[in-house]
């Protein structure tokens, strides 16, 4: 999907790129930079994409940084929108902020990032608790180790939640207490002649509310649940009539 990755900083110099594809001719970043400024100061937004030559560029502006990406003119470039604010998201996760001078000191990171995150222009991994199974998070004891030993800073291993159905959870995780609350809605809906309190019609309707112990509130309609039944034993046996 991607064909190559790049990061410009706020002068439109690119500081960083990773190629899996071919990569963005220089021209093709001016024209893009020159575009984006246009639109700033004429307060217009910039377009998400844009077609230089044979190339499909989209961009994502983060603080004084613009990730920019390189597709083929038929690649779904939504998806790769998508992916570009991904990367931000896991590259400020890592470097606790998103900087040029936070890439600059952390590039080995920032690659084997890369690495693990999009294979051969593909997504890969983009949950942060896989990747923080896979590359360790960069601090300066570990850089320096590293760069005296020569050693990587890529586990060995492959996390065991990359095998799961959640990879977005970690595995092995136990609760004390796991709470479910149900509020259950009733409604009844009676329609009585005033003159002769003949019943007209009724209608019962229902509505589930459940709360989770993690206060995360999701709702739930369920259908009417009474039958014909428990209906008549509450108005009588005309309810039935045209509701069921």
């Amino acid at each position: 999907m991607l064909l190559s990755f790049v990061v410009l900083n706020a002068t439109g110099v690119p500081i960083l790129e990773k190629r899996w594809k071919h990569g963005i001719p220089r021209r093709a970043l001016e024209e893009l930079w020159q575009l984006l400024q246009q639109t700033r100061e004429g307060g217009l937004p910039a377009p998400p994409t844009v077609q230089l030559a044979d190339l499909l560029l989209v961009h994502v502006r983060r603080g004084s940084l613009v990730l920019v990406g390189a597709l083929s003119p038929h690649a779904p470039a939504l998806l790769s929108i998508e992916l570009l604010h991904r990367l931000g998201d896991l590259l400020e996760f890592y470097l606790k902020e998103l900087s040029e001078n936070a890439l600059r000191a952390n590039f080995v990171t920032v690659y084997q990032l890369l690495d693990e995150i999009i294979e051969n222009g593909t997504p890969l991994h983009t949950e942060p608790n896989v990747l923080q199974q896979l590359v360790m998070q960069p601090s300066k004891v570990e850089s320096m180790v590293a760069t005296v030993m020569g050693t990587s800073q890529v586990r060995d291993a492959l996390p065991e939640s990359t095998n799961t159905s959640s990879p977005w959870r970690r595995t092995g995780v136990r609760y004390a207490t796991n709470e479910l609350y149900l509020d259950l809605h009733e409604r009844l809906d009676v329609l009585v002649d005033g003159r002769n309190g003949v019943l007209q019609s009724a209608e019962v309707s229902h509505r589930m509310d459940a709360h989770a112990a993690t206060r995360a509130r999701r709702h739930a309609r369920a259908s009417p649940a009474r039958s014909c039944t428990d209906l008549i034993a509450v108005v009588g046996a005309s309810a039935c009539a045209g509701v069921w």
